[in-house]
């Protein structure tokens, strides 16, 4: 969803269209750039943040296959992700989540990036599948 269609643009201040994102590297900058350009670069962003974690889950795949975190001494891709990577345990575990199932289900993926099912949707499910198998 484009929020920028979803607002009145006449309602968004326009003091300064040629700042963009290029010129946004931090918080200070904030007060130099008009709603409709923050609006816009903050959906830019969360665009690419999605296509990242994207990106990510394919690495954790990838060092999974090959056991890299075997490799450097992890005991798991968990262990990997939590103490080499710095992911707090309950991220680490929704991506490592994630990207298993993306394994199974590639059409997740498309999902993911578009923001219809979060990694917290997927952490979720892993939790009652696990629950079901156990029954």
């Amino acid at each position: 969803m484009n929020l920028v269609n979803t607002y009145d643009s006449t309602n968004l201040t326009n003091n300064n269209d040629s700042m963009n994102l290029a010129n946004i590297n931090d918080s200070s900058n904030f007060k130099n750039i008009n709603d409709k350009i923050l609006i816009q670069n903050t959906e830019k962003l969360v665009r690419e943040e999605r296509e990242l974690l994207t990106k990510v889950l394919h690495h954790l795949r990838e060092i999974d296959r090959r056991r890299l975190f075997s490799i450097l001494g992890f005991k798991s891709l968990f262990d990997f992700t939590v103490r080499h990577l710095g992911y707090p345990e309950d991220q680490a575990y929704r991506r490592i989540s994630a990207m298993r199932l993306i394994k199974e289900m590639p059409e997740i993926e498309k999902k993911i990036e578009s923001g219809e099912i979060s990694l917290t949707h997927i952490g979720l499910a892993q939790i009652f599948t696990d629950f079901v198998i156990t029954l």
